[in-house]
């Protein structure tokens, strides 16, 4: 007399199990963006802040930075004559390129993160045929479907409350995961706010690591967002594959709920990858 208690807790369990991944959705789909897509509002006023308070900055430090190139170059022996000339015209060249940098820095940011936007696109390509997309496969909820029909009224309960556990603790996995994504790009507009400063570092042969690691963090946070894909397209295709070997239902559900938690331990990870590929 129980039936339909039981395939009502039954479709309860199998529908929670379906959407342990979906949330991951939201969260790929914020991740893929660029900076000024993401918050445009966010995006023009680090650009603004950036040219009209940070800018004027960067050119006095780039004009002590001349100077100092000049009086060094002068200091040496072998600079005499023709070769005065030469050098002189080199440390010039170096300023204005300098320059040129400060001045064009959102459209530099900007190429670096289209490219990586490029390859996103590209690895979604390629992944979307073997995870499809981020559901659960048909295989493996069948598999789940038959091992619950073993189950009375009083086991399929104590399914459906652990199903309930395993649905809070994924929303919060998928909490987690849009923060890492939302993080990375809170970081990416603090380094845009400042980035005229590090980029007129780069005339200067003493204090251009400050520049050329300025550009290396913002190529890392552009590979960030590809070790995030391979991440999230990963967890599905071995959240699909550990289930659905399994005959237990408990063990196809905590089996998921484990490679959602694997999945945030992983974001959280590539930070750091990107930083270490990079060198920084």
């Amino acid at each position: 007399m129980f039936d339909w208690l039981e395939d009502g807790l039954a479709n309860m369990v199998i529908e929670t199990y379906k959407e342990i991944g979906s949330g991951m959705t939201s969260v790929l789909a914020e991740a893929v963006k660029s900076p000024s897509v993401f918050n445009n509002t966010a995006w023009q006023s680090v650009t603004v802040f950036n040219k009209n308070v940070v800018l004027p900055i960067a050119w006095s430090i780039l004009s002590l930075f001349l100077l100092m190139e000049l009086a060094q170059l002068f200091k040496r022996a072998d600079v005499r004559g023709l070769d005065s000339i030469y050098w002189v015209c080199i440390v010039i060249l170096k300023i204005m390129l300098a320059k040129l940098l400060m001045e064009n820095m959102t459209t530099i940011i900007n190429a670096i993160f289209d490219i990586s936007s490029s390859m996103v696109t590209s690895a979604q390509n390629q992944f979307i045929g073997s995870a499809k997309g981020f559901t659960i496969s048909k295989e493996a909820t069948d598999n789940l479907t038959n091992a619950l029909s073993k189950y009375d009224t009083l086991g399929m309960l104590g399914i459906f409350v652990t199903s309930l556990l395993v649905k809070i603790v994924n929303a919060v996995c998928t909490v987690l995961a849009r923060v890492i994504v939302d993080l990375r790009f809170i970081e990416i507009y603090v380094f845009t706010a400042i980035a005229a400063l590090p980029f007129a570092t780069l005339a200067s042969n003493e204090y251009s690591t400050i520049g050329k690691n300025f550009i290396k963090r913002m190529i890392a946070l552009a590979i960030h967002v590809i070790f995030v894909v391979i991440v999230l397209y990963m967890y599905v295709i071995l959240a699909n594959g550990a289930t659905i070997s399994t005959t237990d239902a408990t063990d196809m559900i905590f089996q998921a709920l484990g490679y959602s938690l694997l999945c945030v331990i992983a974001l959280f990870q590539t930070g750091s990858w990107s930083k270490q590929l990079m060198g920084i």
